[in-house]
This record gives C-alpha cells, structure tokens and sequence, in this order.
C-alpha cells in the first residue's frame, strides 16, 4: 500500500489579488507577494478543485478527496507581519452551493471532507498582510505523522543493526506528490534499510540535513544509494571524515541488475518508482559478499 501527500503551488497569478501587488516567482515554484494597500478581508489567493478546462485549459489545483474522510493540510509560507491571513476551506454540493466553510489562522488543519460535498476551495485571506512568502500546501491521510510532510522526512530504519552496513536509500519527491511505501521489507531483505523522501524544494539542504541526521545518530558505516540523478550532487555533503561510506547512484544499481532489460530508453526517473527490484538484488548481493568477507 501507498500514502501520497500532494503537494499544491501557488502557479500563477489567475487567482491571485493583483492591484497593486508586487508578485515575485522562484525557480523552485517559492512565491512572493507583497501589497501594502490591499484592504483586510480580500482574498490573497484561491485554489479550487474543479475547473471549466475549455475556458481555463488548466487542470483542477486541488485533489479529488473522499467523501466522509479525514485529511490534514499543511501551508508551507510566512506572512509579515506574522499571522496576518485567515486560511478558508469552503465546500460546495453538486448544484454548486455552498455546504459550509472552515476558517483556521494556524499552519495546520485537520478537516472531513462532507459526505455531500462534490467540490472544494481554499483560500489565504488577508488580516492585515503586507507580505507573503509561499512555498507549498500539502494534502494528506489525517492519520499520519507530522513529520511526514517535512521537507526531508526519514522512514523508520527496516532491520536496524548497528554492526552491519546500512542502506541509505535517496529518494526524489515527484513535484506534486510525495509517496510513502509500506512493505519495503520484502526488497530490503535482512539487510538494514533507511529511506530519505527528499522534496524538490529542499534539495539544496538536503545533503547537510541528512549528514547531520547520521551523525546525531552516530551512524559511521552506511552506504548512500541514489535513486535520482537530481541528487547525485547530494553526495559530496553527505560524506564524513574518517566514516565508511560506500556510494551508488540509480543507473549503475540498474545497470547490474541481469533483470532489467538492456534498452532502459523507456524509464524516466522523474516519473517512475525507485527501481525496489534493482535495489532488491543488489542489496542481496551485498550481503552475500559481506558474507563471504566474514567467512
């Protein structure tokens, strides 16, 4: 079974209030809004989960949600000055009516979504807001940890021992979605396995986040595997003196697995899975050869 926690941007300026408002958009998809006459009450920026696609041709922002579930959002942004917006969630029935709406100032919100409800809205209201720095918002399963929705989130360690070698699996969030798998144990085998999700927007720190994380705890003997060529430039931020370090990237696990098939032109790290398969038999073949040193 999967967990995916979507992850929503602030695209564009369709939605957004624009007189007067100095808008600026980063590379990484980081917005920042700034408009110190924008009178309190007004809407900042709406996202909705239906659109009309002829007028629009754009696609919906928002997730389809089930009906009776609970969910929790997470905004990844800051105002100034600091808690100056009024976050809004607003349903609406099948004739388009509104069903009701949710007002929350904090960072966070835990939600059901109604059984009635067909479509859904979220807005940033502005309470007195002159700025706004905006990274993401994230939609998931209310049920699982916070930490989940962290820039770089590391997995529970499957098989953990501190005598043996452990895998450092780097994994690349997709840009509109991080996925979670459960189950993992069937590829890691009996070797102890430890997965980094890292998102597209905290890449850049992702190396010396996970560096410190293996030294907090003292972790010396671990082997980085890079599942996405974006993170290979990960690796020189990771390595520490004196630590034993061994390093792979995705193309050379592949390129030893004898069940992949030779013409590889077909896969597209940006879309698909972390080969488990590849990693899986290389793992194995690891531990084999860990075998044999000891013997």
């Amino acid at each position: 079974m999967e967990q995916i926690i979507n992850q929503i941007y602030w695209d564009g300026v369709n939605d957004t209030y624009m007189p007067g408002t100095r808008f600026k958009k980063f590379s990484d998809k980081t917005i920042e809004f700034e408009n110190n006459l924008m009178a309190p009450g007004h809407s900042i920026m709406t996202w909705t989960s239906t659109n009309n696609y002829q007028s629009s041709k754009a696609v919906p922002q928002l997730p389809i949600l089930i009906k009776g579930h609970s969910y929790r959002i997470f905004i990844k942004g800051e105002t100034e000055p600091a808690n100056t917006f009024v976050n809004r969630l607003t349903f609406y029935d099948a004739q388009n009516d509104e069903i009701e709406h949710k007002d929350f100032t904090s960072l966070e919100y835990n939600f059901v979504f109604p059984e009635n409800a067909t479509s859904y809205k979220f807005e940033i209201v502005n309470a007195g807001c002159r700025k706004i720095r905006f990274k993401r918002l994230q939609i998931a399963d209310e049920d699982l940890p916070k930490k989940i929705f962290d820039d770089i989130y590391f997995s529970e360690e499957i098989n953990p021992n501190p005598k043996q070698t452990l895998n450092v699996i780097l994994v690349m969030d997709n840009m509109h979605g991080r996925k979670i798998w459960s189950h993992l144990e069937r590829f890691a085998g009996v070797s102890p396995m430890l997965v980094v999700n890292i998102s597209w927007q905290g890449r850049e720190k992702a190396g010396q986040v996970v560096k410190e994380w293996l030294a907090e705890n003292k972790i010396t003997k671990f082997r980085l595997i890079s599942t996405n060529t974006k993170l290979n430039s990960l690796i020189p931020d990771i390595f520490i003196d004196r630590f034993n370090v061994e390093y792979y990237d995705n193309n050379s696990i592949r390129s030893k697995n004898h069940l992949m098939q030779k013409d590889t032109t077909w896969y597209s790290e940006n879309i698909c899975d972390p080969d488990w398969i590849a990693i899986e038999h290389f793992l194995k073949r690891k531990h084999m050869e860990a075998q044999d040193e000891f013997i």
